[in-house]
């Protein structure tokens, strides 16, 4: 027979019994051992006597049910609190040495429990070591009796409630932690707030928050750019500049020709360098570029750069159903670029290309490996809209630069300072101080 519970009942509303689902006449809840040395026999001597009588008839049933002393603990306990004279702690210590053997043991449990949304999964709990850890549980076993089904509703992954439940009959602090995630922990704290779980399993949650939750949202905050829009250009300093790997990105045609203007009046000999280009697979024209510019530009520093070949993200007229297999060949190529290098700076200014690159640069940030700085300029070609590559590096570059003021109006992170890449208009100590 199943029972609704209704709203006047001191039962909890989100849990349904089911009466005398599997009564056993031949093993009873009160086989659990009650022989710890030091607690009073008053405690012991009804408690033993009603259970070994349960068998006899229902009514001893019912009155076995409300054997353990309810009564005598108060509305919201800890450990410290006695019953009869004996501490809680001490009880649920020799409770948590039998834990093991009494888990989930159908022989010897008290009720058999149901977690709604958890489908073909029973437990069999024992009435002791609930009631002195959960006021949930305390408040359902005021109508239960031996043999009873109960089923229940947790208010988030029912899934979490095992591991839960072998820490109430264990107390394995150490176990129940390994369990825990970045992911489920919110909702194992929610189901432990629900249960009303003492003092010592909330510290538990708490431990994993503060050692692997909090931490994790501190690099995650500090991973996002600091943008000043306004930073007024720090005029140059005697000091010796240090050295910076710089990582640039090129793409076919119009890109690579406005980044080689962009780095043109750069000082590569003492400040970037070394350098890496990073080129898609079968773009030998950017690959000639390369060459190009740094027979012209380094002179006797002509092994300070190095060349990257990535795959393409998407190639020309692709289909997008095998795109995602592209893009994540292409990742995974740039994992080992960006380990391998680790660069000190990434300038990009729009290709396809760029996207796996800058992506990647964020997993050393977020591991506290190292933090590499994102330059993106826009291209000069766009008036009016952002480039799908300036739209989803927008919010992530540390530096985002625009060539008409337009942008700098719409987008409040854009920093425009006027044409870079014209011909006529490149202020070479101004792309300096806006690269380092």
């Amino acid at each position: 027979m199943t029972s609704t519970i209704s709203q006047n009942s001191p039962f909890p509303p989100n849990a349904v019994y089911q009466q005398n689902s599997y009564p056993s006449q031949t093993s009873s809840y009160s086989q659990i051992p009650r022989n710890s040395p030091y607690q009073h026999q008053q405690y012991h001597s009804p408690v033993k006597q009603e259970y070994s009588s349960s068998s006899s008839s229902p009514s001893s049933e019912s009155s076995a049910s409300a054997s353990f002393p309810l009564g005598t603990l108060p509305p919201s306990f800890d450990h410290s609190h006695l019953i009869d004279g004996i501490p809680v702690s001490y009880i649920l210590e020799k409770l948590h040495l039998l834990g093991p053997t009494y888990y989930n043991n159908r022989q010897t449990a008290y009720a058999e429990l149901l977690i709604n949304s958890l489908p073909n999964t029973t437990f069999y709990v024992h009435k002791e070591y609930l009631i002195l850890q959960s006021i949930f549980f305390r408040q359902v076993f005021e109508r239960v009796k031996i043999g009873d089904c109960i089923t229940i509703t947790l208010p988030a992954a029912p899934e979490t409630f095992q591991p839960i439940l072998e820490y109430l009959y264990t107390g394995d602090d150490d176990k129940w932690y390994s369990t825990m995630t970045i992911e489920n922990w919110s909702n194992i704290y929610k189901n432990v707030q629900f249960l009303g779980l003492c003092t010592e399993a909330k510290a538990v949650c708490l431990a994993f928050y503060e050692h692997e939750i909090e931490p994790t949202l501190h690099r995650l905050f500090h991973t996002l750019p600091r943008r000043h829009k306004d930073n007024p250009i720090v005029p140059p300093s005697n000091r010796p500049k240090p050295s910076i790997k710089t990582c640039i990105i090129l793409g076919s045609g119009g890109h690579t020709m406005e980044m080689f203007q962009l780095i043109e009046g750069l000082d590569l000999k003492t400040v970037y360098r070394p350098r890496i280009y990073v080129v898609t697979d079968n773009d030998y024209l950017s690959l000639q570029k390369v060459v190009e510019f740094e027979n012209r530009k380094s002179g006797d520093h002509h092994n300070d750069h190095v060349v990257k070949m990535i795959p393409r993200s998407r190639q020309v007229g692709q289909s997008w159903l095998t795109t995602p297999f592209s893009v994540l060949k292409a990742l995974i190529k740039c994992i080992s670029l960006i380990f391998g290098e680790l660069p000190d700076l990434i300038i990009c200014n729009g290709p396809g290309s760029c996207i796996p690159v800058c992506v990647i640069s964020y997993i050393p940030r977020i591991l506290g490996i190292k933090w590499i700085k994102l330059i993106y300029v826009e291209s000069f070609a766009r008036v009016k809209t952002l480039s799908l590559s300036g739209k989803l590096l927008y919010i992530f570059v540390d530096r985002f630069l625009v060539q008409w003021p337009y942008f700098a109006e719409k987008y409040p992170n854009a920093e425009y300072k006027g044409l870079l890449l014209i011909k006529n208009n490149i202020n070479f100590k101004q792309i300096n101080n806006f690269l380092i």
